[in-house]
């Protein structure tokens, strides 16, 4: 009996998620350090500048801005020490 059957009404909603993390990171503000957009400056920070470094997961540009901490216009491991640094209460970022 097909009257008992309904038609998919529902409006897919996967199309427009098709990657939250990116559409979020493109529209965030980010601060020096902060590369994972949370407002806060901590490890997860020095875990997706590690992992971008490393060629695991790239960065959005906002993230790279972010996480180039001494502004030379590279992510690398002087950021990272820099971000630990500030993290230990050694030395802030500016």
């Amino acid at each position: 009996d097909s009257s008992s059957s309904k038609p998919d009404s529902k409006p897919s909603d996967d199309s427009s998620k098709s990657d939250d993390d990116t559409t979020t990171d493109e529209t965030k503000a980010f601060s020096a350090g902060d590369a994972n957009g949370d407002t806060e400056i901590n490890v997860t920070d020095i875990a997706v500048t590690a992992a971008h470094i490393k060629g695991i997961k790239a960065l959005t540009d906002a993230q790279v801005k972010a996480a180039d901490v001494n502004n030379d216009n590279s992510v690398n491991v002087t950021d990272i020490a820099m971000m630990a640094s500030h993290i230990k209460g050694i030395k802030p970022l500016v």
